[in-house]
């Protein structure tokens, strides 16, 4: 070989490493899935007023100290150009009520496409929640609370006021309420823990329910395959029917007044409440008395 000349097997192999880093070099300097981003708004905050919130994708609602409502919005858009045409979409209604969700280019949302809204609010009187294929968190708020959605989960955390939530699929967790409950799950576990008024709970699976002490009921826990589970307090009141198609009745031993007859029962609390059920067609139920 000559002096300064490149044995052509050594260039061969230079010009393939200085390939290859330039086919991979940009998926190294990516930073961002293309039509994915976030978009941030306020809006004045009005004492007292619901939120209407409409959306296909994950929704939060959560109570924060502030002077106005916080909207963070992530657009799962199909691409760069469609993301740079979407908008959050806030308005008070003539009814004085807050209607949040997202805005699409003409022609609307294409499938595939979703917006996961996160909402800080000093505080609410009543929520509505209806959206497509996410989960639902609220969390501090007061008022009636309505809660839909197609496929996700759904959580429901210190709430004052009524809440009622369905999904066709997913789970249901429901943890201090100041009022009563309804939830349904078509393919999911519903689970409810100190809960002041009356629990209504369908699913095809399980159901746990531990009601709070000053609670007087009434519940109907309904279930076509999963085990039921319900704690009460001292101060639940009146007849509670139990009924299994397939499975083991576990009744408490001290408070109700308990007829059992093969897989079902009746229990006699304190007068002066009303009727409660618990079905399921296959599975095992236990009732127990807190602290009895």
């Amino acid at each position: 070989m000559k002096p300064g000349s490149i044995d052509i097997s050594v260039r061969f192999v230079v010009a393939f490493v200085i390939f290859a880093w330039a086919a991979v070099a940009p998926l190294g300097c990516a930073k961002k899935q293309a039509g994915v981003t976030q978009r941030v708004t306020e809006v004045e905050y009005r004492k007292g007023s619901p939120l209407n919130i409409k959306t296909k994708g994950s929704v939060l609602v959560i109570a924060m100290p502030g002077t106005s409502v916080r909207v963070e919005a992530t657009f799962f858009a199909s691409s760069d150009k469609r993301y740079q045409a979407t908008a959050i979409k806030t308005r008070y209604e003539d009814d004085g009520s807050l209607t949040i969700k997202p805005r699409w280019p003409e022609g609307g949302r294409l499938s595939g496409e979703s917006c996961d809204l996160r909402i800080e609010v000093p505080g609410a009187n009543g929520v509505t929640v209806l959206t497509k294929s996410g989960s639902v968190l609220v969390q501090g708020l007061s008022g009636r609370a309505d809660l839909t959605t197609t496929k996700g989960q759904i959580s429901v955390k210190t709430h004052m006021g009524s809440v009622f939530v369905k999904t066709t699929s997913g789970r249901v967790d429901i943890a201090g309420v100041k009022g009563a409950v309804e939830a349904q799950s078509e393919t999911g576990t519903i689970v409810i823990r100190n809960v002041t008024g009356s629990v209504v709970a369908k699913t095809d699976e399980r159901i746990e329910v531990s009601v709070a002490d000053q609670s007087t009921g009434p519940v109907e826990l309904s279930s076509k395959i999963g085990p039921i589970e319900l704690e009460t307090g001292v101060r639940f009141k009146g007849s509670m029917s139990v009924q299994t198609g397939e499975g083991n009745l576990t009744l408490p031993n001290a408070g109700p007044r308990v007829t059992k007859q093969g897989l079902s029962a009746t229990l006699k609390y304190r007068s002066g409440g009303g009727a409660s059920t618990i079905n399921t067609e296959k599975g095992d139920i236990t009732v127990r008395v807190r602290g009895g």
